[in-house]
């Protein structure tokens, strides 16, 4: 026997964009804030590193922790932007782990690990709700997370020790089964806090006392579920509901505007149909400057809508954007689906983000609207690609060949390229296998979720096909991964 030594070396391949984003956030500790006393500024350089490509993190979660690789929610320190925070844990079946919380003190380069005596659901429905993890402002030492099975929990050591907060009255999933949507705090120094339950029949609480006492807020809306709940710099708690917990099968929502100081309650919605609203943000900056996403409006597709009055007039931003998908061009220039978590950043009001089924979109001139004028979007994902890659395949001489997830398959003809079509012939919503014939290279074999085929020649690459767009995406049976075919564009 002749031993010999081969060398490899391995580079990642871009695909762009990937999957379901259903949470969206900026951090509020950085730049142009001057920390408190006694508290290091950031290090100058983290809105740059932020820009480009970075290493994949290091912690601890090793093979056998797949189940949480999926995030049910995100948190930033708004006093040490150092600080991050990941509630994991992707299904809450028999067959599931438990979930964690992974915290960083280094941007996420490295984390460590709080087990959770519960499961969590970052890919179960309702997973565009939140945020369901916060650090308190006012003492950043404390985080709150909202579960799906197990009421409201609390830390008071940055996220390493949790106990479930036994004055709050909801310990179960409540009516819709996916528990609290999310927490939310009130104005800085008043020790108010606000849960939402996904609840038909009481969905708002608040305590004014920093989590000792609890109180459903009077005069709210019944029968639908809230998605978010955000408060506006002038005090006004907004709020986006849906009557599912989404991301299909929603066919009612609104948009609330709550005023504490006057305990009243007012519908400011911009549309209404067979549809719902999540995602929702307010610009620091500009506290009457409000936007939402619709939620499951098939026809003519999801919208976008922005205010600056708080809500007493808006704009539809959809039918005079401006799209760029040169950097994931199979996801179409379509507005999205899916659209269940938004961002405004806190240091440039004109640069939003906002997740849809496929990936991200992103402005930095969304003022522009504010005067008439075009939007622009591109999708920002160098850096944030997520796919689920399934199967490789590579015959001598031809290019490599992806089966993934949601997004069909791909040729890779420049590992260095993110890929301008999908294959086809047939295209695969899940592509679940890829081989070529050993006697005949320029013979593949590929399975998916709908069928399996064989195509001869070298697979040949296609435009992404849509579904019909009266027709929502499919969904796998429950238990299993939740999919989607390629949004109505």
């Amino acid at each position: 026997m002749i031993a010999a030594r081969v060398s490899f070396q391995c580079s990642a391949g871009l695909v762009g964009d990937g999957l379901d984003v259903p949470g969206a956030g900026h951090g509020t500790g950085g730049r142009d804030i001057p920390p408190p006393s006694g508290v290091r500024p950031p290090p100058p350089a983290w809105g740059e590193r932020a820009r480009r490509r970075e290493q994949a993190p290091r912690g601890p979660v090793g093979a056998g922790d797949w189940n949480l690789l999926g995030i049910e929610s995100l948190a930033t320190d708004p006093v040490d932007p150092n600080r991050l925070y990941l509630a994991s844990g992707t299904y809450i079946n028999d067959w599931a782990g438990n979930g964690a919380i992974l915290r960083s003190t280094d941007q996420g380069r490295t984390f460590q690990r709080t087990d959770l005596p519960f499961k969590l659901g970052g890919n179960e429905d309702g997973r565009s709700m939140g945020e369901r993890l916060t650090v308190d402002p006012s003492d950043h030492r404390t985080l709150y997370l909202g579960t799906r099975k197990n009421g409201l929990w609390r830390s008071t050591d940055y996220g390493v020790t949790w106990s479930q907060v036994g004055s709050f009255p909801v310990k179960d999933g409540a009516s819709s089964g996916v528990g609290l949507s999310f927490v939310t705090f009130g104005p800085a120094g008043s020790k108010t806090i606000y849960v939402g339950v996904a609840d038909k029949g009481t969905s708002l609480y608040r305590s004014t006392d920093g989590g000792g006492s609890w109180q459903a807020v009077p005069s709210q809306p019944k029968g639908q579920l809230p998605q978010h709940g955000v408060l506006s710099g002038d005090g006004s708690l907004y709020l986006t509901y849906t009557n599912a917990p989404g991301p299909n099968g929603v066919t009612a929502g609104s948009v609330w505007k709550y005023t504490p100081s006057t305990g009243t309650w007012k519908n400011v919605s911009p549309s209404s149909g067979g549809y719902g609203f999540a995602g929702l943000a307010v610009d620091p900056q500009r506290p009457s400057t409000v936007m939402v996403t619709t939620l499951d409006r098939w026809w003519p597709s999801d919208e976008l809508y922005r205010s600056t009055d708080g809500f007493a007039s808006w704009k539809a931003l959809g039918a005079t954007s401006v799209r760029d998908n040169s950097a994931a061009p199979y996801v179409g220039n379509g507005i999205g689906h899916w659209m269940g978590a938004m961002a405004i950043d806190p240091f440039d009001s004109g640069h939003v983000l906002y997740g849809t089924g496929s990936g991200m979109w992103a402005s930095r001139d969304v003022t522009a609207a504010d005067h008439s004028g075009q939007t622009h979007w591109t999708v920002p994902a160098a850096g944030l690609e997520e796919t689920a890659v399934l199967d490789l395949a590579k015959a001598p001489g031809q290019p490599l060949i992806s089966a993934l997830d949601d997004v069909s398959s791909f040729r890779h003809d420049d590992l260095t390229k993110v890929p301008s079509k999908a294959l086809s012939g047939p295209q695969f919503s899940n592509t679940t296998g890829i081989d070529y014939a050993r006697r005949s290279r320029s013979s593949w074999c590929g399975s998916g979720s709908a069928a399996s085929s064989t195509v001869p020649g070298r697979p040949t690459a296609e435009p992404a096909g849509s579904p019909s767009p009266t027709h929502p995406p499919t969904v796998r049976a429950p238990g299993r991964r939740r999919s989607r075919r390629t949004a109505p564009q």
